[in-house]
């Protein structure tokens, strides 16, 4: 059916991307979207034919060439694209249903809709169809991964669990179940369907192409329902609270058959509507003839569904529950019913124009509600009118902060927003992750009581390891893990911090407390799984090092997009200089510390902010230096735009009390001075700055002399120990910095010239053949021209550079800036790319990267292998000349080998 045709694919999301996955080796594919969307996943899909347009107006290419519309489920069926798609008598489908025609048709397909509740009974179906069936169960759908995915590895006899919303029952016509159950029906999603029979009619459709070797589960105590399923062809079986039937609740027990089979007091889930969803799970199982043992042994140990009513855990004294799967009043009245404690409710999300009115009578419980979102308004309205406190804010970590702040010991706080979670989320479940995040930052204070153990996964990495030599240095128990050993892990287990390598779910112990991991860490990791399934609380990395800088009253932030280690390497040394006694944690080895983290005494922390993910947005900071803006971490970040939005959110949260440093001679910088309340000190050398270099010489070793103007006034000559202009600038930052800390000059010039580089920025690490050997991190354009600048102040005669990109997507966005930053070399040599956390799908070579180069007119080559790499300079490098090994990766081994004592 889906051969050699042309498919418009109308919203991409998940669905988009594995239905086009599925169909693009056979047909031309054009997928389009309204918002950006994962870098990655675009550039994997145009390299298999896939063509991706970003647009609001897709109407205006589609066209009657195309042969069929697949339509993500979240638009609507009045979207003006799909109006003029049915008007052409184009075939408009969604995902499901296109993968319902690569299915074998010897299969088992379970499908669950309903209002409320389906999640929890496909989850329950699934684990007790798993345990009794293993492999040969799949769950897909609305939960878990789009059945696209696996539809070419279901085979003949297996089983296909699936929660189908309305939202995907609009677009599917053949698709059929074996069993269909249907929880409840009540009004809701009527501004998607414009009318609640809509809605009921397109519930309806579960139950397409049923004939009477086909079930139907039904709630008998739902009107809607029984009116609905009264004309169904489908062999019928009921449950009910109310009357007894093939399997109903009655005075603590579920009865099958009109027989005891379950005391729900043995059940971890409580409340009517789940036993309805239970009973639903013990027809179906029995449906399919699994055993009693494996049926009762699920349900007896089944504790919930991740987002519906999920406990969260003990905070303090305070339960907390994670129900944000609920878009709609009906499931928040069922979330309210469950307790009788005070309750402290968030609220809010996507205004869909719905009343809040219903929630009147079961509101008796609840002592404060916290509402923000785009319902915040109309919601306090109604909090005012039945006399609830309400408090209004405009994000979920605001109202999770006010909530917690707001409650005492034995309140439940409950996140149950009654709406969706499209204004501010792309999902249900990133906002019940936000609000687990939050929450979680406040269990016992943050790190719970010194002493208690602290896993870290990702231990190696240069900030992990600072982190975790602080906390040992706080009084608390380390460990992590990494996926290679390296010199960083060879020092922790040095300092007695228990280092794993490889990573294993095994070592995931219970003694655990508490659990940090970086941003490269993925959902799939093993040893975070397993975290989740005991419930540990966690953190990422840039969040958690966010959670230490509160601890100290006058945190100051290095931020920017290159410099930032040379710089807060120079901060540090001129506060130790002054007898200020600060905490370090800087983002290289400063061998004057002897490491890259101190623990000082005072109230002060100078700290490396990286603005990666948006890491620096949870730091508390009172003053901070911004170096730079420049285009880096575009996976993330997508465009420039997005990366100076994030600065501008970052220089907003320092205090009135601070200050921030700005460079005058960038104009991504500059323009953050109308945007913070802290005092704004700017430098540079160019433009006119309350910090200025002037008379500027230098050495033979490339290392700068100049003199320092504050306000017309010289306040002395200024003699740097590392080379290059950049770090006249660097210097000048941590200069103005100082000054307005009212620290000496004296002391200023003393620290900054006891600077002479940190680990791999522009690093003397030897000599080889007589040549002098450097070492450094540059991994972005910018960083490198500087790099290239700083060299070429030195005496030398021919210079070489060993490069060595850094991440795939780096690489492919800036191959060519890479060749104009390299060319001023007289010698290149490119190695492999550094893959980091990235997968090739963007087609980049090294080739690529030598061919640019070569426009130029330099002489450049591929060399993989390190030893190759020698051996070739050792035939051509000469007395006098200098070799840079340059890259953020492993390129550093090569200068390690060159100078190797064996030489």
């Amino acid at each position: 059916m889906y051969k050699n045709k042309k498919i418009f694919i109308l919203g991409m999301a998940r669905s988009g991307y594995e239905v086009a996955k599925l169909l693009a080796p056979d047909n031309k594919i054009l997928i389009t979207d309204v918002k950006p969307q994962d870098n990655d996943k675009v550039k994997e899909l145009e390299g298999i034919g896939v063509e991706f347009i970003l647009s609001d107006k897709p109407d205006d290419f589609f066209d009657d060439s195309y042969d069929i519309m697949i339509k993500n489920p979240g638009i609507k069926y009045d979207h003006k694209c799909v109006v003029k798609a049915k008007n052409m008598g184009i075939p408009v489908v969604n995902e499901i249903e296109v993968a319902y025609h690569y299915l074998n048709k010897d299969i088992n397909i379970i499908g669950v809709t309903g209002s409320n509740g389906k999640t929890t009974t496909t989850s329950i179906i699934y684990e007790i169809m798993k345990r009794a069936f293993g492999d040969k169960v799949v769950l897909a759908g609305n939960i878990g991964t789009p059945l696209c995915h696996y539809v070419k590895n279901i085979k003949s006899g297996d089983y296909l669990v699936m929660e189908i919303s309305d939202h995907q029952l609009c677009d599917m016509y053949d698709f059929k179940t074996n069993t269909s159950i249907i929880t409840n029906i009540y009004e809701c999603h009527t501004d998607f369907h414009d009318s609640h029979e809509r809605y009921v009619m397109t519930k309806k459709k579960i139950f397409n192409h049923h004939t009477k070797d086909d079930t139907a589960i039904i709630n008998m105590d739902n009107k809607e329902v029984m009116d609905m399923t009264k004309d169904i062809k489908s062999s019928k079986l009921f449950f009910s609270c109310i009357d007894q039937t093939n399997c109903y609740y009655k005075d603590g027990f579920i009865y099958f058959d009109n027989v005891k089979y379950l005391d729900t007091s043995k059940i971890v889930l409580k409340g009517m509507h789940n036993y309805q969803n239970i009973m639903c799970a013990i027809l179906c199982a029995k449906r399919y003839n699994i055993s009693d043992d494996i049926i009762i042994d699920v349900l007896t140990t089944f504790s919930g569904v991740e987002h519906r009513l999920e406990y969260v855990g003990n905070i303090n004294g305070r339960e907390v529950y994670n129900d944000s799967k609920s878009t709609n009043t009906e499931s928040t009245i069922i979330a309210l019913n469950s307790f009788d404690k005070d309750i402290i409710l968030l609220m809010g999300g996507l205004d869909r124009g719905h009343s809040f009115e219903e929630l009147k009578d079961s509101m008796k419980n609840t002592k404060l509600v916290i509402t923000y979102g785009e319902t915040k308004n109309r919601i306090k309205e109604f909090c005012d009118k039945i006399n609830v406190k309400c408090v209004v804010c405009d994000d979920l970590v605001t109202a999770t902060e006010l909530a917690y702040n707001n409650s005492k010991i034995g309140d439940v706080i409950l996140l149950s927003p009654a709406c969706a979670s499209w204004d501010q989320f792309p999902d249900f479940e990133t906002r019940g992750k936000l609000f687990k995040n939050t929450i979680l930052k406040y269990k016992n204070g943050l790190f719970i009581e010194k002493g208690k153990h602290i896993y870290m996964i990702g231990i190696g990495g240069v900030s992990m390891s600072g982190i975790a030599d602080i906390l040992i240095n706080m009084g608390y128990k380390v460990s992590g893990s990494d996926r290679v050993n390296s010199v960083i892990t060879d020092k922790l287990k040095e300092n007695g911090i228990q280092v794993y390598v490889p990573q294993s779910k095994n070592n995931i112990t219970d003694d655990i407390d508490f659990l940090v991991y970086t941003a490269a860490i993925k959902e799939d990791n093993v040893e975070m799984i397993e975290a989740k399934k005991k419930k540990i609380p966690m953190m990422e990395r840039g969040e958690f090092l966010g959670e230490i800088t509160k601890l100290y009253s006058n945190t100051i932030g290095i931020a920017g997009t290159h410099g930032k280690t040379s710089t807060t390497s120079m901060v540090s040394l001129i506060f130790l200089e002054a007898g200020r006694d600060p905490t370090i944690q800087v983002g290289s080895i400063l061998s004057n510390i002897n490491g890259n983290y101190r623990v000082g005494k005072s109230d002060t922390l100078i700290i490396e902010a990286c603005e990666y993910c948006d890491s620096f947005l949870s730091f508390k900071q009172k003053s901070a230096i911004i170096l730079n803006i420049d285009n880096d971490h575009l996976d993330y970040f997508k465009n420039l735009e997005n990366i100076k939005k994030s600065f501008n959110k970052y220089v907003s949260h320092l205090p009135n009390d601070g200050y921030l440093v700005i460079n005058n001679d960038d104009k991504n910088s500059s323009e953050l001075k109308d945007n913070t309340s802290a005092k704004v000190v700017t430098y540079g050398i160019n433009n006119d700055s309350d910090y200025m270099a002037t008379d500027i010489d230098y050495d033979d070793e490339g290392c700068a002399r100049f003199n320092v103007i504050n306000d017309g006034n010289n306040l002395g000559r200024i003699e740097l120990s590392v080379p290059g202009e950049h770090n006249v600038l660097n210097a000048l930052s941590a200069i103005a910095l100082a000054s307005s800390y009212d620290i000496s000059f004296e002391d200023i010039k003393k620290g900054i010239k006891k600077y002479k580089g940190a680990s791999r920025r522009l690093e003397y690490k030897g000599k080889f053949k007589g040549a002098c050997v450097y070492d450094d991190y540059g991994h972005h354009p910018t960083e490198i021209m500087a790099t290239s600048n700083a060299i070429h102040k030195k005496q030398y005669n021919e210079s070489w550079v060993i490069f060595e990109a850094h991440t795939y997507s780096r690489a492919y966005k800036h191959k060519d800036d890479f060749a104009k930053a390299l060319k001023n070399f007289d010698h290149i040599i490119v190695t492999d790319i550094y893959a980091a956390r990235e997968e090739n799908v963007y087609g980049i070579t090294e080739d690529d990267i030598v061919k640019a180069i070569k426009k130029y007119g330099k002489e450049a080559f591929y060399i993989s292998n390190y030893d190759d790499i020698k051996l070739y300079l050792s035939q051509y490098v000469h007395d006098g000349d200098l070799i840079l090994t340059l890259g953020a990766g492993n390129v550093t081994k090569v200068a390690d080998l060159l100078v190797s004592k064996n030489e």
